[in-house]
C-alpha cells in the first residue's frame, strides 16, 4: 500500500495543469499557424514538461469548423505523416 501511495505522489508531483498545457500550446500556436499557412487546433496526446521544456506529441487540426489544407503548409511534404 505504502508503494502505490509513493508511485501516486510521484506521478501527481509530474502532472499538467490545464494552465500549464495552455500556456505552452499558446505559445506554440503563432509559429505553428504560420508555418501550417492557416489557423489551426493541437490534438496533443502526451504533454511532458521539464524546467523550460516541453515535449508535445499529438498532430496539427484545422481551425473548428475547417479542414486542414496541407498544400497551404511551408515546408510538409504530402507523403510524409502529419504527427508533433
Amino acid at each position: 500500500m505504502f508503494l502505490l501511495l509513493l508511485i501516486a505522489n510521484s506521478l501527481a508531483a509530474f502532472a499538467v495543469t490545464k494552465y500549464e498545457r495552455k500556456e505552452w500550446l499558446d505559445a506554440l500556436r503563432p509559429e505553428a499557424t504560420r508555418l501550417a499557412g492557416q489557423p489551426i487546433r493541437f490534438r496533443v496526446d502526451k504533454l511532458n514538461l521539464e524546467g523550460d521544456w516541453a515535449l508535445i506529441v499529438g498532430s496539427l487540426m484545422a481551425a473548428e469548423g475547417h479542414i486542414m489544407d496541407w498544400s497551404k503548409a511551408k515546408g510538409c511534404y504530402p507523403t510524409l505523416d502529419k504527427m508533433l
